[in-house]
């Protein structure tokens, strides 16, 4: 026997536009056979009219074979168990008597699954806050630009596809439940075969953004770059005038420059070395360049970086801004570890942002404004 598997194109709630709706089958020639795996289920025959009708129990533990038996009485085969609290019935013959004839009860029962389907839809939202809540907070303290240069587009986009798919579905179930105050649910006239097209395209969309979204979420960790990164080969010249001996000759580090970590980003290209002092076996001495697909971008992280870390303004020729701060970065704002002798430059030229980050006994600020 040949069958046909639909997803239902309307809300649990909407009971006589499913209804409707496996009556519109039947005189297609697909006949309802069972509810399977969140699908119905419909067997291939002849075109004919029949009345199905949707059993809302108010509960679900009730003696359903004795129900059922006297709606037999009254002309109605059981076909499927809908969900736990709805059964669908099938009118056996023509004089069959009408099902649900109550249109407060009917009401009331359809309120109480609606009120249902919102409390799941405000849990998840609910748990969907936490992370929300959190990175609202991380984007506080470091920076939202710090974000978008740093972040694979992967996930840039995540969050984006969260709120879009939110939005979405809630726009889709308070539509339908406007339309379920508005309609008199014993007329049956809620179903029609646009509506039918729309439910579908409606859930398309639903699951085209919840597959995005959690596909996101799975590639994100294999399009980000942990640990040191990439090592590059750079020709000599290449940053020369930010390295320790070159900007701070008496104070900078003699160990020549051997390699840059590159960090491929979705809006920038993130170049980083360090260089360690003549005493200490630390890296004392960092400079992370950041190129930006825009020049705007890159100006609003510098400035957004100079604003968190309450930097002071410095003129230097050949940069379209520059600033200098003592302590701990912004996006490390979360440590504990400040040491007093923490200096750090931020430089604008276009679409380049250079931060340098020094711990020693030299002057950075000076050696910054003596720069050429």
């Amino acid at each position: 026997m040949k069958t046909l598997k639909r997803a239902c194109p309307y809300s649990l709630w909407e009971i006589d536009a499913i209804e409707g709706w496996l009556d519109d089958m039947a005189t297609r020639g697909y006949l309802l056979q069972e509810h399977k795996g969140g699908q119905f289920v419909f067997c291939k025959t002849e075109p004919q009219n029949a009345r199905h009708r949707i059993d809302v129990l108010e509960d679900q533990y009730a003696n359903t074979k004795v129900r059922r038996e006297e709606y037999r009485d009254f002309g109605w085969e059981h076909v499927t168990d809908f969900s736990e609290h709805l059964d669908i019935y099938r009118a056996a013959r023509e004089d069959a008597v009408e099902l649900n004839t109550d249109e407060e009860h009917l009401r009331l029962a359809l309120k109480k699954a609606q009120r249902r389907n919102w409390a799941i839809y405000l849990f998840l939202c609910l748990l969907c806050a936490v992370p929300i809540v959190w990175m609202v907070v991380m984007y506080v303290q470091h920076g939202i630009y710090y974000s978008l240069l740093t972040r694979p587009l992967v996930k840039l986009f995540s969050l984006p596809l969260l709120f879009v798919y939110i939005a979405f579905v809630f726009f889709a179930e308070y539509r339908a439940y406007r339309q379920l105050k508005r309609r008199t649910l014993l007329e049956r006239t809620h179903h029609t075969r646009q509506r039918e097209k729309a439910g579908y395209r409606t859930k398309r969309w639903t699951v085209a953004l919840h597959l995005l979204f959690y596909l996101s979420l799975f590639l994100a960790p294999f399009s980000s770059q942990f640990g040191i990164g990439e090592p590059m080969d750079v020709p000599e010249d290449a940053y020369r005038v930010y390295s320790a001996p070159e900007l701070m000759p008496e104070g900078g580090s003699d160990d020549a420059l051997d390699g840059v970590i590159h960090y491929h980003h979705g809006l920038s290209e993130e170049y980083t070395w360090s260089q360690r002092g003549d005493t200490r076996y630390v890296h004392s001495y960092q400079v992370t360049v950041y190129e930006a697909r825009w020049d705007w971008l890159a100006r609003r992280y510098a400035e957004e970086q100079a604003r968190l870390s309450g930097a002071e303004t410095l003129h230097i020729p050949g940069h379209e801004g520059a600033w200098f701060y003592e302590g701990v970065p912004p996006m490390f704002i979360y440590q504990d570890y400040r040491p007093a002798d923490k200096q750090n430059v931020v430089l604008l030229d276009g679409n380049r942002v250079v931060e340098i980050r020094y711990e020693g006994d030299a002057d950075l600020k000076a050696a910054a404004l003596a720069m050429n």
